[in-house]
C-alpha cells in the first residue's frame, strides 16, 4: 500500500482512473471515502487487480492523504468495500503492504486479515507483505 498519495486533486483522480482501468471487464467495483471538508478527499479504498498478473485474486487496498492518517478512514472504508464484495459471493480478498508500512499492516489486522507471508507475483515482483481475509458463513 502507498504510505500516502501525496497531494489531493489531480494525483488522486489519476490514481482512481488507473485503478478503475485495471478492473474493467472484471465486474469489480471500487469505493472512496471523502474527507470532512467540502471538496476534500481523504483518500480511497477499493478492490483491485494489478492489471498485469493473470490471477483471479482480488486485492483490497487503501490510499490516504497524509492529512487523513490516524482517523480510522482506511479501516472504515476498506471494511465497507470488503463486506460488499463478500455479499456477492467472493470467498477471500488479499491485501499487500510494503515492508515497514506499519500503519497499513495495522489496518489489515483491524479488518481481521491474517498475515500469510510475502508475495512477489504482484506489482512487478516487489516483495510485499501479504494478508488474506476469508468470508465466513
Amino acid at each position: 500500500m502507498d504510505r500516502g498519495i501525496g497531494r489531493p486533486g489531480p494525483d488522486l483522480r489519476h490514481l482512481l482512473a488507473r485503478r478503475g482501468d485495471a478492473l474493467a471487464g472484471r465486474g469489480i467495483g471500487a469505493a472512496h471515502r471523502s474527507g470532512a471538508g467540502e471538496g476534500t478527499t481523504a483518500g480511497l479504498a477499493g478492490l483491485y487487480a494489478d492489471g498485469v498478473t493473470p490471477t483471479d485474486d482480488i486485492e483490497v487496498g487503501w490510499h490516504l492523504h497524509p492529512d487523513s492518517w490516524g482517523h480510522g478512514y482506511a479501516t472504515e472504508a476498506a471494511r465497507a468495500v470488503v463486506e460488499r464484495e463478500f455479499a456477492t459471493g467472493t470467498n477471500q480478498v488479499f491485501a499487500v503492504v510494503m515492508a515497514g508500512n506499519d500503519a497499513s499492516m495495522a489496518v489489515a489486522r483491524r479488518l481481521g486479515m491474517t498475515h500469510v507471508g510475502t508475495r512477489t507475483d504482484w506489482y512487478g515482483g516487489e516483495e510485499l507483505e501479504a494478508f488474506v481475509l476469508c468470508a465466513t458463513g
